[in-house]
């Protein structure tokens, strides 16, 4: 008899199995933030890429050769300081990997990537939007944080140095173990 009643529930359990894994990821993410790169956050115990933006990486620098100075670094503490102690909204979630997310992200209405562009410290990616364009130009046209001198697009920058990013790699590890172990 218990043999018929499994049986019988096989199909509504298979049904809603395939229900839950056809749902999608959080539509949002909330929470206190911390930067592990530019365009890194980490929103509770996930890591999140900001959409349509590529900020240099922690070990990059930027300018000429002889006054370079820390521009990923110094993305990263700009991230860090605007994220700092504030609700963090992260919204259009998208699964880019096992513990990564990419997301369009904000702090009370603004948009935390259109900040990072209006402050040099990043570049837009195509298709980010006519916002995006916008904040770029502006950070172009004012000479403002990597727009000031020559540097290489963080894309590139991370090919030519087979980047395994460091600071990104450690703190992605870090919260994987803290995750792990709970």
């Amino acid at each position: 008899m218990l043999k018929v009643r499994f049986r019988r529930m096989r199909v509504p359990i298979a049904v809603l199995l395939l229900a839950l894994a056809a749902l999608p990821a959080r539509a949002e993410i909330a929470g206190e933030a911390w930067a592990i790169a530019g365009d890194t956050l980490v929103v509770g115990e996930q890591l999140v890429r900001l959409t349509g933006v590529d900020a240099p990486e922690p070990e990059q620098t930027c300018g000429p050769k002889e006054s370079s100075w820390p521009c990923g670094d110094d993305a990263m503490k700009a991230l860090d300081a605007l994220v700092k102690g504030r609700e963090v909204a992260c919204t259009d979630v998208t699964r880019i990997s096992d513990f990564t997310v990419s997301a369009h992200c904000t702090i009370d209405g603004q948009d935390v990537g259109s900040a990072m562009l209006e402050q040099g410290l990043a570049v837009n990616r195509a298709g980010a939007g006519t916002a995006y364009d916008e904040a770029q130009a502006a950070a172009q046209a004012q000479g403002a944080g990597i727009w000031g001198g020559p540097f290489m697009d963080p894309e590139a920058w991370r090919k030519v140095h087979d980047c395994s990013c460091t600071a990104r790699h450690k703190a992605y590890q870090d919260l994987r173990a803290s995750t792990l172990s709970q």
